[in-house]
């Protein structure tokens, strides 16, 4: 990682370091340490809540939900799908719940019980 020598200051929207490749990562922040992972555990807002994902819960109507996106762009910047069936997906979700990072949640409506 690069780093810029101190009394450079950088102007708004420079990155302070980069990766060896070139890439910004943003600036440093100094005395930064881990924090303890978030749990799997409902989080209830306003108009939502994010429920940990469920495959016998959440799959057949994340599934349909998705569906609705005939043309793929959603699936554009995601590590997987789009999924050709069902059982495909559920063989996915299986996998996500049991990820430890990250962590997958259904986005819920307060107003429904559908994900």
């Amino acid at each position: 990682m690069r780093v810029m020598e101190a009394g450079n200051s950088p102007s708004v929207g420079e990155a302070h370091s980069s990766t060896s490749d070139g890439q910004p990562v943003g600036f440093d922040v100094p005395g930064w340490t881990a924090r303890p992972r978030p749990g799997r555990i409902t989080l209830t807002g306003r108009m939502c809540r994010l429920e940990p994902l469920d495959p016998g819960r959440h799959a057949h109507d994340l599934f349909a939900a998705n569906a609705d996106d005939a043309s793929g762009r959603m699936w554009t910047y995601l590590p997987v799908g789009p999924f050709d069936d069902e059982p495909t997906y559920r063989t996915w979700t299986e996998w996500a719940t049991a990820s430890e990072d990250p962590l997958f949640f259904a986005i819920v409506d307060q107003t429904s019980p559908l994900p």
